[in-house]
């Protein structure tokens, strides 16, 4: 845990979804985002999100 968050890794590997996390708090202030979020479909890979 560093300043207060948190990083968890989610996977749904019968649908193929993976996604890291970010949260906790800072200071007073609820934090939450996705870090990166990547689907596989039809054998090719999706960046949904890339926020590293």
């Amino acid at each position: 845990m560093a300043n207060g968050t948190e990083v968890q890794l989610l996977f749904d590997a019968e649908r193929h979804h993976y996604q890291v996390l970010n949260f906790g708090w800072k200071e007073q202030r609820r934090i939450y985002g996705v870090i990166i979020h990547v689907d596989i479909k039809d054998k090719k890979i999706w960046i949904q999100r890339d926020g590293t």
